[in-house]
């Protein structure tokens, strides 16, 4: 877990936060979770420099946070607090989300797990220490329902290919590669509507920006393409990975990733999103923290091309596909 810097939230997101985070703390304590983490696009903002306004607070609380006992007035006092501060608690809470309204504004707390997990973040917000959301796995939300083509979540796709490409890569990686495109194609064919909505929704955005709304969806959506992997290898070398990418725009990155780590490098990484390139993900992690750990010659664990797997190692050798082969 990262450490950042000192963020500061957009208005109005950040008034209704600094209204309420008191009382949000001690109603969370009452049902005993001890634990969230702030995202959406409240923390891009802080983080981009307040790249546009954002409304709401996103909260993620674990996801066997029983939600229901919020509304159990004799051992929580979220509601007395809520409605003192003059919000509305949804009387229709059902298992993962639970909403507060502020006209207009909302608080939502979500219990449920993060993708990619393990990249979550400490940092200071408005001068208390909280854990955040990294930018990966608030990306990794928005593509998860990016078929909805909300303008917020289209705009922060674009702008993410600007401001943080790398974060957007394994966030468009970590979804099956067939998901991103089918996003990204929703994203071009709905460009009008994605306008028309952006027109009345968007706040806060540069001048520059709002002149460009018309083109939104298909700079969007190009970008979420050109962030696909066309290439990723994965080598072993003495107790080490090496781990290659080059996307569809070209940009190549090579991490290295120590052999103790590969179950979370695998998470963080979201190689785990590899659902439809016919590779068992799990075994091959498997099978590569051992070989770390065995040595020898290099050799290739993993390899990628054009969206489909041609070579891998798991430790059941009936199950590996040798370079050019089959399994």
């Amino acid at each position: 877990m990262s450490t950042g810097a000192e963020l500061r939230l957009p208005e109005p997101a950040r008034g209704l936060w600094l209204r309420t985070r008191e009382a949000i703390r001690t109603s969370l304590d009452e049902i005993g979770v001890s634990e969230y983490a702030i995202g959406g696009g409240t923390i891009l903002a802080a983080r981009w420099q307040h790249h546009r306004a954002s409304d709401d607070i996103d909260l993620t609380l674990p996801a066997n946070a029983r939600l229901d006992r919020l509304d159990d007035r004799q051992t929580c006092g979220l509601r007395r607090r809520m409605e003192q501060l003059g919000g509305e608690c949804d009387p229709e809470t059902q298992g993962v989300v639970y909403r507060i309204a502020f006209a207009g504004q909302g608080i939502d707390l979500w219990a449920h797990d993060v993708e990619p997990p393990g990249t979550e973040r400490r940092e200071r917000v408005e001068g208390s220490e909280e854990t955040t959301l990294s930018t990966v796995q608030v990306l990794w939300g928005k593509l998860n329902r990016g078929l909805d083509g909300l303008p917020r979540d289209v705009y922060d796709v674009a702008t993410a290919a600007d401001i943080d490409p790398e974060a957007l890569e394994v966030a468009a990686n970590a979804h099956a590669r067939r998901r991103t495109e089918q996003v990204a194609l929703q994203w071009f064919a709905t460009e009008r509507a994605i306008d028309r909505q952006a027109r009345t929704r968007l706040r806060g955005i540069p001048a520059d920006e709002e002149a460009r709304l018309g083109t939104l969806g298909s700079r969007a959506s190009e970008r979420l393409l050109r962030a696909l992997y066309d290439e990723l290898v994965i080598e072993r070398h003495g107790g080490r990975l090496r781990m290659t990418t080059r996307t569809a725009a070209g940009t190549r990155r090579t991490r290295t990733i120590d052999g103790h780590d590969v179950p979370a490098a695998w998470e963080r990484l979201g190689l785990l999103g590899q659902r439809e390139t016919r590779a068992p993900m799990e075994d091959i992690a498997s099978y590569a923290e051992q070989a770390c750990r065995r040595g020898g010659p290099p050799e290739i664990i993993y390899r990628e091309v054009g969206g489909r797997a041609d070579a891998w190692r798991t430790a059941t050798r009936v199950r590996n596909l040798p370079p050019g082969g089959h399994p």
